[in-house]
């Protein structure tokens, strides 16, 4: 079989697994699944780009060390070879605790494509196993690794003895797998039929931006003897994995989130940095890297979670114990495009025993540690747009595929109001809302895996309020802890607030006296709407305030402590729009864009009595018009009531390159009709040219921030058309 080795896209076995009880079974593919082709336009350029648009991954890598094995002191022993369903079942279990929606596998076993003798049973890998431990809603994708015989034949990796299946790498995700692709990467030519051929695979999930990818690179020593030329290699083989994955970028599959083992040659002392480890420096170079900084300051040995502080960065990761004694090395690493909020390298489930001859086997089944984190994303949004009804939606999807799903609910004094144009919130002084678990006894507790006051964050708000109101809360975390009375906490991990006297407040709870607080204030416009950042900064100990985009106040505060019950509204008189929850500081680009109109969602051609086939916004395609003076539409709406706002508009000759267009984005003439808060800006087009194909967008503007640029739109009009 002829492989194309370096980098290119490959036709490599890739298996897909859907967790659903008794559908476990793989599908060998026999070549990359790809996207469908988009058609040809101008490129639409991201005017942000920002991480925090995306969805957070919190993210897992681990090589489980699944198909070694062997007696106690021997070399290639790893613990629990036999016992895949416990294997599956611990993985399961972090995978819970954590509340992980990506998970990264190395040598794991899955199911063989084509059962030929028809005895293996259902669950006898330990993807099956950890599949239907999961339960509804993962999904899965796996890649076959490859190995030559001392002849040069290629084959592809089976699991030995008592275990079934393929052995190489997966990826699972709390979400539905869409598409996938995979390739092999460089292997120098003297050793092409010599050495495992490494592979690279990424997965889109339906509705994500973000894309997942695992890898297993060879060690140094594989790649050559000295390792000087060995390094230089790996360096060749890591700059072949970027280039993979910076080709499949125009596909689709950007926002990488890439896991694995990447075997570099580094001992236990040192920084992971490319200054130290050359051969990493293309993956740093286009990459946050997890665990390269600390997000945490200091390092707390409490037993009693949630405060257990998360652990120092830059933590060895694999435990060698072959020659004696355990050798300790990073070789396992998590990188990301959007970069990271938490990071933690778990070396307390990493089996770092002696192997020696006759020893019990150890309670960690791999000499491997799990990486764990956490990306910058959209963190939590309450749009507070439902208008009817006593509860409001959690925009980001978090609130219900968390492990922990919770509900928010309004209570006595708080209404929907439609004042301005934009849906949102009325307080009377004696409402709020509160977030609760869906279901459970402790129905109050929002766990730190929800909102985090141990390390940094942004809370962010629209709110307006009444003249001569009282002091109230815009929004609050009660603390979690001995300052109670009675049960009732009585300091607050954060509260953003009026505070009754022509001032907005930030404060965060000090534990170390009781119920106060260390806080900030800056002034209040009473009837005007106003947005409100409040930010913490962990590692710097600042706590700041800004106003409308401007950073009004800042202040000091290390004393950190665990939050629970989130309350919104309390006490407050006036309205509010569009809370935010980040797990990370947003910058002054990132609040602007919060401050921005929304994107326009809802795009159409009208008058649609005009169209012979296709949808109005036709974005695979081409719909035909009978018009050559179409109306472009595009639904418009601001996060703050009352504002002005409308849409620009962009159209362009797809058919003949180089004519003039008819609409360019942003300048004279472009602009459509503008609405109070929000509906439908429209503008008539210049008339058109029959028989010809046109692409088109919108933007929207608010006299001040645009906010992000939509999708494209295509129209094709007829040879008739008028």
């Amino acid at each position: 079989m002829e492989i194309r080795r370096r980098f290119g896209v490959v036709a490599v076995a890739v298996a897909a697994t859907v967790a659903m009880v008794g559908a476990a079974a793989a599908v060998r593919l026999s070549t990359t699944e790809r996207p469908a082709p988009l058609p040809a336009a101008v490129a639409a350029p991201d005017p942000d780009g920002v991480a925090h648009r995306t969805e957070q991954i919190r993210a897992m890598s681990w090589n489980i060390c699944g198909e070694a094995g062997g007696l106690r002191g021997y070399g290639g022993y790893c613990a629990w070879r036999n016992r895949p369903q416990a294997r599956a079942l611990q993985i399961e279990s972090l995978i819970r605790q954590r509340d992980l929606n990506v998970v990264l596998l190395q040598e794991v076993c899955f199911p063989h494509p084509n059962p030929t003798d028809g005895t293996r049973g259902a669950y006898t890998t330990h993807l099956q196993y950890l599949l239907e431990a999961l339960g509804p809603g993962w999904s899965a994708k796996t890649v076959v690794g490859r190995g030559f015989t001392d002849k040069g034949v290629e084959y592809e990796l089976t699991c030995r003895g008592d275990l079934d299946g393929y052995l190489g790498d997966a990826i699972l995700v709390r979400g539905e797998i869409t598409s996938s692709v995979a390739g092999e990467l460089y292997v120098p030519a003297t050793l092409a039929t010599k050495v495992a051929t490494p592979n690279v695979l990424c997965v889109r999930v339906n509705g994500w931006q973000s894309t997942p990818c695992v890898t297993h690179l060879n060690t140094v020593a594989t790649l050559a003897t000295a390792t000087t030329a060995g390094l230089a290699e790996h360096r060749n083989q890591v700059q072949s994995l970027v280039d993979f994955l910076t080709a499949q970028e125009p596909a689709g599959y950007d926002n990488v989130v890439l896991g694995g083992d990447f075997n570099p040659d580094r001992g236990n002392s040192g920084p992971t940095h490319p200054t130290a480890i050359p051969s990493m420096a293309p993956l740093y170079d286009k990459y946050a890297e997890c665990d390269y900084q600390q997000y945490l300051p200091g390092f707390e040995t409490s037993t009693t979670e949630p405060r257990t502080a998360l652990d120092p960065s830059n933590e060895d990761t694999h435990f060698s114990t072959q020659s004696g004694a355990v050798k300790p090395a990073k070789r396992d690493y998590l990188f990301a495009e959007a970069g990271f909020t938490r990071c933690d390298s778990l070396t307390e489930l990493a089996d770092q025993t002696e192997n020696l001859w006759g020893a019990a086997d150890p309670a960690a089944f791999s000499d491997h540690a799990p990486l764990v984190g956490s990306t910058r994303g959209t963190g939590l949004a309450w749009p507070l747009d439902e208008g009817t009804g006593t509860t409001t939606a959690e925009a980001t999807g978090y609130a219900t595929t968390s492990e922990v799903p919770f509900v928010t609910r309004l209570n006595r004094g708080a209404t929907w109001s439609t004042e301005g144009g934009v849906t949102h919130l009325k307080l009377d002084g004696t409402g709020y809302l509160n977030l609760r678990k869906a279901s459970g006894i402790d129905a109050h507790v929002v766990p730190t895996s929800v909102m985090d006051t141990r390390g940094s964050f942004t809370v962010s708000v629209w709110a307006k309020v009444d003249a001569g109101a009282p002091a109230g809360t815009v929004v609050r975390q009660e603390s979690l802890g001995p300052d109670t009375t009675n049960g009732i906490a009585v300091s607050n991990a954060f509260a953003l607030a009026y505070n009754g006297s022509g001032g907005w407040s930030f404060a965060m709870a000090n534990p170390e006296v009781r119920a106060s607080h260390d806080t900030v204030t800056a002034p209040a416009q009473a009837g005007t709407w106003t947005h409100l950042a409040a930010s913490y900064d962990a590692m710097a100990g600042k706590m700041s305030l800004s106003v409308n985009g401007a950073k009004a106040v800042e202040g000091a505060h290390t004393k950190r402590v665990v939050g629970a019950l989130v309350l919104m509204g309390d006490g407050f008189k006036g309205a509010l729009n569009e809370v935010r929850y980040f797990p990370y500081v947003l910058n002054g680009t990132e609040q602007a864009t919060l401050r921005a109109p929304r994107m326009a969602t809802r795009l159409d051609t009208i008058p649609r009595s005009d169209y012979t086939g296709g949808p109005y916004c036709n974005t695979g395609g081409y719909s035909t018009i009978t018009t050559l003076t179409p109306q472009l539409s595009a639904f418009v709406e601001s996060p703050q009531p009352g504002a002005q706002v409308r849409a620009t508009f962009g159209m362009w000759n797809n058919s003949v390159a180089g004519q003039p267009a008819p609409l360019v984005l942003r300048s004279a003439g472009s602009f459509g009709s503008t609405v109070t808060g929000s509906g439908m800006s429209t503008i008539q087009t210049p008339k058109l040219t029959p028989d010809t194909k046109y692409g088109w967008r919108a933007q929207v503007f608010d006299g001040t921030l645009y906010g992000l640029i939509t999708k494209n739109c295509y129209v094709y009009t007829a040879k008739t058309a008028q």
